[in-house]
This record gives structure tokens, C-alpha cells and sequence, in this order.
């Protein structure tokens, strides 16, 4: 359409006037420019140093980990929130605002700001209408997508930000729900939303005009803003997001809720963006250089220590026998194993050792759904100071024994 206008500018036998063909130009690319931008983030404020925000209340069952504060405001009710071990506890990293001084200022003000963001989410326009479940192997790329009444995700979602990471991906439930596809098979989460080329979940915003719901074992990623209530069911994790509901509770099973910051490549000399949409500034001193890459990552400056890192293997699904699991790393100073919130057992680094180890029986346990957390604490040389990590197994519903003959 451009280059047919920029045609008309050049009469029969005349030169194109050269100030013409320079503006149509500048149009063009400012054009292009504004139709590759996506959309600009939702600004949670004080809102984004929560992992779960409420209006009503909060409730856990079985033993949760959450990294980020929690409030509720105005009801500050909340159950299942001592700390662990016990039946119903949270490892908390972050401030509790309901204990000790519950409805705190701090609270008040992130409902607030939680209000302004959801506001401003649902009132983004010029989206893409959403007219059938997400997932199923979809990949999207940054936008808005906007759904007058319910969303629902089941399967591999994928979210591409194409190399930038400031691609932003906003979904509207306008006046519905979200609710994603329950389960696990051969352990692997039923719904799952990735995060792939750059993509960040701090940039990922679920506005829902009811309530949400996160059903059994689903990985899911993003900030939920929703008007009314939001349940995590069991084993459901929401490893980099929020779970931020303006008037009802929020309620929790045995999940791992992380909420999500914004970050750039180190020693790119850039700002960082934190979810609550301030910035924190770029090292004393000015920009650092990044080293050649034959030399250095570019994504690891000599200034800073190698980070900790911990990864646990074992089985996660259904198990019939004895079976270990074991964590592997770098920079490990202990590793604490707990089964159901219950700790089993400790062990420390000494030299040589290359896993911490846990053996485990299931044939002393019952049939229902187990958990293995396990907490890493690193080395002091590291930047690293602790991290969780976990698996889920069961044992099979065992079938009808034959009958036994003798005589």
C-alpha cells in the first residue's frame, strides 16, 4: 500500500520532488516500526513483590514453597502458613504481612496497585480473539489475546518471545475464567506453558474477569490477575509468576509458587526491570564490557562468583519399589531431603562427593500422591544461597489378588 502511494507521487514526466519520497518513507518505517512493537508491560508496582496477594484470605494444604511476600487485604485470614516441618506449612522466602501485623500499610497499597494493573490489563484493545482452547503444542509470539468470556490451556503452550527479551504476552478473560487441563502421565505435567527465546514470565499477564483456576500438576508460568478468586490445585506449580487476587481468597496444595523479575544479560550495561516496574541501576562505575566470547560468556562477567546450582533426579510418577534419589552440582553445602514436608534426612558435602543421596521405600507409604522436596544450601563462595527443588511419585493402585488354592 505504501510503495503504490509512493508510485502517485511521480507525475507523468516530472522528477519526484525529493521532500515527498522522504516523508513517505519516514511513514513507512514508522509504520513497520509500530506494527512489529508489541504491547508494553502491565505495571505491577508494589503488587509485583508478592507471590500471593488476596482480598479474602489464604488457605495451604500439604507443604508449599513460595518465594516472594504474602497479604491479604482487607479480610487478612490465613490458614496453613506456619512454617515447616508439619501437616500444612510454607517455606516462605519473602515477608509474611498477615503475621504479625496483618492488613498492613504495605498490603493496602499493594491491592491498590494490584487494582491499577488490572485495570489497565483488562483495558488493553486490538487484540487477537481467542475462540478455542490454548496449548495443544500452540506457539505464540508477544500480543495480546483476548477472550470475552473463559480461557482454557491444556497440553504444551509456548510462548516465543523471538529474541527480545522485553516481548510482553497479555490474556484477557474479559468477564470469565481460566482454568487449565488437570494431571500428569509418565511425568510429565498434562498443561505446561514454556518460555522459549528470551521470553520472560515477568512479562507474562492473565487478566481474568472471574476466577482461576491452576488444576492438578500443571506448570504454569505468568502473573494471574484475577477479579475473584485463585485456587492451585495439587502439585500445580507457578515456578516464575504471581498468583494476585483483587476481592476473593487464594487458595493452595503442596505447590511452588516463585514470583517473576525481569532481567537482562549481566554485564550488558542495561537496566533491569523488576515486576513491579522500577528499575535498578546499572553498576557503580558505568556499563561494563563484555569479554570476547572465546574467552568468557558473555553471560558470565569475572566480577561475579560462579552461581550454586543443584539439580534432583530420581522417578516422578508411579513407583512400585525402592528407588533413590539424588541431587548433583556445583558449590553444594547440604542438601535436606523432605517427603511430605517431613524431613528424612540430611546430608553434607565432604570430599570426593559428587551426589547427595536418598533411598527411599514406597512399599512403607500409602497409595496417595507423594512429594520429595529437598532444600540445597551453597557453599558461602557462591551467590547462590539456597534453592528447593522437587519431584512427585505415587505407587500404583495395586489390583485384586488371585485367590490361593491348597489341597
Amino acid at each position: 500500500m505504501f510503495l503504490h502511494r509512493l508510485h502517485r507521487l511521480r507525475r507523468p514526466g516530472a522528477r519526484p520532488a525529493l521532500a515527498s519520497i522522504a516523508l513517505a518513507l519516514t511513514l513507512m518505517l514508522t509504520l513497520a516500526g509500530s506494527a512489529l512493537a508489541g504491547p508494553s508491560p502491565v505495571l505491577l508496582r508494589t503488587a509485583g513483590d508478592f507471590a500471593v496477594l488476596a482480598g479474602s484470605g489464604m488457605t495451604n494444604t500439604g507443604t508449599s514453597t513460595i518465594v516472594g511476600d504474602v497479604g491479604s487485604s482487607p479480610t487478612s485470614s490465613q490458614t496453613g502458613f506456619g512454617p515447616c516441618p508439619a501437616v500444612n506449612c510454607v517455606n516462605l522466602t519473602g515477608t509474611n504481612h498477615d503475621d504479625p501485623d496483618p492488613n498492613d500499610a504495605v498490603t493496602q497499597q499493594a491491592k491498590t496497585d494490584l487494582t491499577t494493573a488490572y485495570d489497565d490489563a483488562f483495558g488493553r484493545t486490538g487484540g487477537t480473539a481467542v475462540t478455542a482452547p490454548l496449548g495443544g503444542g500452540m506457539t505464540l509470539v508477544s500480543g495480546v489475546y483476548t477472550s470475552a468470556t473463559d480461557i482454557f490451556v491444556g497440553g504444551d503452550l509456548t510462548l516465543d518471545a523471538g529474541g527480545d527479551p522485553d516481548a510482553v504476552f497479555i490474556f484477557q478473560a474479559k468477564t470469565g475464567t481460566l482454568i487449565t487441563a488437570a494431571g500428569i502421565a509418565n511425568g510429565v505435567p498434562n498443561t505446561r506453558v514454556l518460555l522459549r527465546n528470551g521470553a520472560q514470565a515477568c512479562n507474562v499477564f492473565w487478566q481474568v474477569g472471574s476466577s482461576a483456576t491452576i488444576q492438578t500438576f500443571t506448570q504454569f508460568v505468568g502473573n494471574i490477575l484475577a477479579n475473584e478468586s485463585i485456587t492451585v490445585n495439587t502439585g500445580a506449580t507457578l515456578e516464575t509468576g504471581s498468583a494476585l487476587a483483587r476481592n476473593g481468597a487464594v487458595t493452595l496444595d503442596t505447590n511452588t509458587i516463585t514470583r517473576a523479575t525481569c532481567a537482562t544479560p549481566a554485564g550488558s550495561g542495561t537496566t533491569t526491570q523488576p515486576a513491579d516496574g522500577g528499575t535498578t541501576p546499572p553498576p557503580p562505575g558505568g556499563a561494563t564490557t563484555t569479554p570476547a566470547a572465546s574467552t568468557l560468556s558473555p553471560m558470565r562477567p569475572t566480577s561475579r562468583p560462579l552461581p550454586g546450582t543443584a539439580r534432583l533426579t530420581g522417578p516422578s510418577g508411579p513407583v512400585s519399589g525402592p528407588f533413590t534419589v539424588s541431587v548433583t552440582g556445583r558449590k553444594i553445602k547440604r542438601v535436606v531431603f523432605y517427603i511430605d514436608g517431613r524431613r528424612v534426612g540430611t546430608v553434607h558435602a565432604k570430599r570426593g562427593r559428587t551426589k547427595f543421596k536418598l533411598k527411599i521405600d514406597p512399599r512403607r507409604q500409602s497409595r496417595r500422591v507423594h512429594r520429595v522436596t529437598v532444600r540445597v544450601t551453597f557453599t558461602p563462595s557462591s551467590r547462590t544461597g539456597q534453592t528447593t527443588r522437587r519431584l512427585t511419585y505415587w505407587r500404583p493402585v495395586l489390583g485384586p489378588r488371585p485367590p490361593r488354592f491348597t489341597g
